[in-house]
Formats: C-alpha cells, structure tokens, sequence
C-alpha cells in the first residue's frame, strides 16, 4: 500500500514580496495592524529577505522521503498552514498518487489544544474539499517519539553546556479556551528529562514570544527567569520549543532577548536546532511508520 506521510507547518513567504500576502492569510483576509506589518518586514530584512526555515524543511522532506524508501512506498509532501504548497494541496497530491493512508505529522514538539485545532480543522477540510477516503493518522506532537526526542536534544546541548545557565525556552500561547496544560506539561517534562540525562540538576525555563496585546498568555517569560542572573555569566538558551531554525528563533530570542542579555553584560549563546540532522530524520521515520 502507498503510504503519503505530509509535513504540516506554518509556513513563510519566499519573497519580501510576499509578506503583505502571507500576513493577510494569517489575519484571515483582513489587512494585517500596522504593527504586524512593520514588525515582520524587519525580520525578514534581518534575514536577508528569507526565511531559512524554507530552505531547512524542503530539506527535511527530502531526506524523511528518502530514508522512507528503504522501507516501502512512501512519499512525503508539505502542507504549509500558511504559505505554499498548502495543507490542500498536499491532501491533494497524495490523493492523486494513490495513497491508501496518509499519516499528518505537525512539525511541533509539544501538545496544544489550540494549535493542533489549527492544523486540524484546515486538514480535514481539505480531506473533504479533494474527496480523500483513505486511511488518516494524525500526530500532534514530536515528542510522541518518547526517548529519541530527549536524546536527540540531549546531544545537541551536551557539548556546550560549559558552566552556563541551562534555559529551556518554548513559544508562548495565548490562552483561550484552553489553559494548554498538556503543552506546558510536555514542555516541563522535556526540561527535566534532557537535564537527567545532561546530569543537571539546576535549569531555567521561560516561554518567549508573549504578544503584546492581551495578559492571558503562557508564562513565566524568558526575560523573567533570568532576572537575576549577574554580569559576566552565561545563559545557554536551548530552544527546545522548537524544531528548525526561522525567524522567531533568530529575531525574539537571539536578538531581541539574546541582545537584552548582552546589555546588561550576560553572555548569550543558544543551541543549534535539529533542523535536518540525522537523529530528526529518524525521529519523524519513528513517527511515520509506528516503528522503534
């Protein structure tokens, strides 16, 4: 049986043409406030104009696709919540190749309420919009993957650990309906987990990314946790709220809370991100096909 496995992101325009474009999907058609607008057009001149996230999960998709092959017919597509090629799109294509289950993998850590509404509600649409009746699973979260995900973010901070403040960092949610227990809860789990295994018995942790309008978000912030922490030491951010590297990584935290460190004359380095490393790409084959 043909086996479709799409990768559900957020998306990012490829063009600085295009910001005005992706900001109205996001807003839902309407024109996007002032200060959306001018606060994403100076991310993306940071960037160069581009996000590397586009770059990164083009190549995750590749490398899952081709690790896959060894274990069958397998195909992967992307399905952005808000760019190109869209959630649809990819429904349709996998309907079109002939796939007899397609598994919908979120690219994010942790559960949430709101979030997986997010992607699920746009992917059952397009279920019924291109008239799919095969087989569906939906995986909400990469920690899922249980151990391989502690692992690999274990491997990723162990080297650089070196007398710093260990800071765990995830996005900040807005709080709904939901008081997103389960994210908060997978995220502190994830924290103590990775420091087991780093044989810390001492970390931070902090959500970044707390809009500016409203006071019923996730907290503490990461500007918050670190308060305390005195000139000429170090903080380790390690982004474990986060799978690849794009802009809300390199602009909130590396610049504008990295920079805020910096002035106060902490020093900052953070984690790389799995990205498309290797123990990601067997993290999402895990995932993919119930295997160990």
């Amino acid at each position: 049986m043909r086996e479709a496995v799409i990768l559900m992101a957020y998306g990012s325009p490829t063009n600085p043409d295009d910001i005005m474009e992706y900001l109205r999907d996001i807003y839902h058609g309407h024109e996007p406030p002032e200060y959306a607008v001018k606060e994403n057009v100076e991310k993306y001149r940071m960037a160069g104009g581009v996000s590397p996230s586009n770059r990164i999960i083009e190549s995750v998709r590749q490398k899952l696709e081709a690790r896959l092959a060894r274990e069958g017919d397998f195909r992967v597509m992307l399905g952005f919540k808000h760019w190109r090629p869209s959630i649809e799109s990819a429904v349709r294509e996998a309907r079109d190749w002939g796939a007899g289950i397609i598994r919908a993998i979120m690219l994010f850590p942790f559960p949430s309420d709101n979030v997986e509404e997010s992607y699920l509600e746009p992917l059952k649409a397009s279920l019924s919009a291109v008239g799919y009746d095969g087989q569906i699973e939906f995986i909400d979260a990469l920690d899922r993957a249980g151990d391989r995900f502690y692992d690999m973010w274990a491997e990723i901070v162990r080297p650089l650990v070196g007398g710093a403040h260990v800071l765990y960092d995830a996005h900040s949610l807005p709080l709904r309906e939901s008081g997103e227990e389960a994210y908060v809860g997978h995220f502190r789990r994830s924290a103590e987990r990775i420091s087991e295994m780093l044989g810390l018995d001492r970390y931070l942790w902090g959500f970044q990314s707390i809009g500016r309008y409203g006071d019923r978000w996730l907290r503490p912030s990461v500007y918050d946790v670190t308060r305390d922490i005195r000139e000429g030491e170090k903080v380790l951010a390690v982004p474990v709220g986060f799978v690849y590297t794009h802009l809300e990584v390199l602009y909130d935290l590396d610049y504008e809370f990295g920079g805020s460190l910096v002035a106060r004359g902490v020093r900052y380095e953070r984690t790389p991100l799995p990205d498309d490393r290797d123990s990601f790409i067997e993290l999402l084959r895990s995932l993919a096909t119930g295997g160990d």
